[in-house]
């Protein structure tokens, strides 16, 4: 009677043990590092930098849609709502996108005039998303500011993701910002990303 109680045991933990079925591989993933938000024609564009393991160990900077460092590439698409643009743009990725590792949000000054409180709200509700990921306002469209290379750093949201850190500006998450939208002033600020013309060297 003994041996059957041993034996019994394991039999018990392998059943109550819960397997990796589900589970989805990181090479399955497409990690998303920033998101844009625009509003043109009526429709919203929500933009992503996608992170790209393969030729961030290789080191190439070529391919098509990418980044000048060739670590990340950028994708974009419209839709009526956010909700649809999202559901768009993961058509034109071919791997599952992951939200997990997007730390920076940048809302255009166009998409800002319709209200933010729809982007933010539909960000914190979105079971991957970040709700410390840091917000920024840009004067031209977000999408080109993800599209822009800090020599210094490998993408554009590592950039942004430092400056912020330093406290050069308004450093404001996705939930301080929901916060202040909804508190009594019902009013938030910002960091303004601006576009600066590259300036020449000279040699005196």
């Amino acid at each position: 009677m003994r041996i059957y109680r041993v034996l019994l045991m394991p039999i018990l933990c392998c059943v109550l043990l819960s397997g990796c079925w589900d589970r989805i591989e990181i090479n399955d993933l497409a990690i998303v590092l920033a998101t844009g938000i625009d509003y043109e024609d009526g429709k919203v564009q929500l933009t992503s930098q996608i992170f790209i393991p393969r030729k961030a160990s290789a080191g190439d900077s070529s391919g098509s849609g990418g980044s000048p460092s060739g670590v990340t590439m950028i994708r974009t698409a419209e839709g009526r709502t956010i909700a649809e643009a999202l559901n768009r743009l993961q058509r034109k990725v071919p791997r599952n996108m992951f939200w997990g590792h997007c730390e920076v949000i940048i809302i255009s000054e166009q998409a800002g005039k319709r209200g933010i409180r729809e982007y933010i709200d539909f960000f914190l509700r979105y079971p991957q998303f970040r709700e410390h990921a840091y917000v920024f306002s840009s004067e031209k469209a977000a999408k080109d500011i993800l599209a822009l290379l800090d020599p210094l750093e490998r993408s554009s949201a590592e950039s942004l993701r430092e400056m912020a850190n330093l406290k050069l500006g308004t450093r404001v998450t996705a939930l301080e910002l929901a916060k202040s939208i909804e508190g009594p002033s019902s009013s938030a600020i910002l960091s303004r990303m601006l576009i600066l013309p590259r300036s020449p060297i000279r040699i005196n």
